[in-house]
């Protein structure tokens, strides 16, 4: 599974810089980095912060042509004491910005890049045809966005296991990686032990994991996914009366699909 994140963060990446306005309902990968996200936003106190910068650089650059700000400036969007410099670097590696240092006065000052210009883009059109900054396509591109800087924690975190900075994001990656590994293995469903057993078995919570399901119920109006089509409640092999079963959407299963086919590809590739 290392590889297929590994793979999904290059075909992510391959996918917003090949086209010239992003549009994150275009096809099934934009559709995997904004699902990301929408998980990444909810009752995350790790990515909280991620976040709230994501929100506040859209808002600010909203019919505004500026694309310099200082550390403070940007520290006061992230409404956390967590310090700045730890926050960008995300956005840095995936090219989002860029950090400089100005001279005369002497500070160091963050340039917003062409990519996050083309996210920027879409959210003022979104914004111009809506009614608030708080509308749900407003929030599609806000969340596309936060996925693409989780993807790039989760890849950060596959490179480097022992880096301190890296091993927050643990919990977070796991719940992901359940997902992820029950489609990648070619299952439509899933259901309420199979959460418990996987989460349980590295460690996560109690609450952790029912903060998770019902987050995947869709229990929270506001944060509505996309990722699971339907839950019935079902009595089969290995599950308990009355507990639920988990259905994937097309979307979700032919994302992962995608990202398993171009894995299959790039080995083939190396390995000729």
């Amino acid at each position: 599974m290392i590889d297929f994140i590994s793979k999904f963060y290059e075909k992510a990446m391959e996918e917003c810089n090949k086209v010239e306005i992003i549009s994150v309902d275009s096809n099934d990968i934009f559709f995997l980095i904004r699902e990301l996200g929408l998980l990444g936003s909810t009752n995350n106190p790790l990515l909280a912060p991620y976040n709230n910068l994501v929100k506040g650089l859209l808002s600010k650059t909203y019919k505004n042509p500026k694309k310099e700000f200082t550390f403070s400036e940007l520290q006061k969007l992230t409404r956390t004491e967590k310090k700045i410099s730890s926050i960008l670097e995300p956005f840095k590696n995936v090219d989002l910005l860029e950090i400089v240092i100005q001279t005369d006065p002497v500070e160091r000052k963050i340039i917003l890049n062409p990519l996050f210009q083309k996210f920027s883009d879409v959210f003022n059109k979104q914004v111009n045809t809506g009614s608030n900054l708080e509308n749900q396509e407003h929030e599609k591109t806000a969340r596309t966005l936060l996925g693409l800087i989780t993807l790039q924690l989760f890849y950060d975190y596959i490179n480097d296991f022992n880096d301190d900075k890296s091993k927050v994001i643990r919990t977070t990656w796991i719940k992901y990686l359940f997902l992820f590994i029950t489609v990648y293995f070619k299952n439509t469903s899933f259901n309420e032990s199979n959460i418990d057993l996987f989460l349980k078995k590295r460690k996560i919570s109690p609450t952790a994991r029912e903060l998770f399901k019902d987050l995947l119920k869709n229990v929270h109006p506001s944060y509505y996914h996309k990722m699971i089509k339907d839950t019935n409640i079902r009595k089969g092999p290995g599950m308990i009366d009355g507990e639920l079963l988990f259905e994937f959407t097309g979307e979700f299963i032919n994302g992962i699909n995608q990202i398993r086919d171009y894995t299959l590809v790039r080995t083939l590739e190396r390995e000729n």
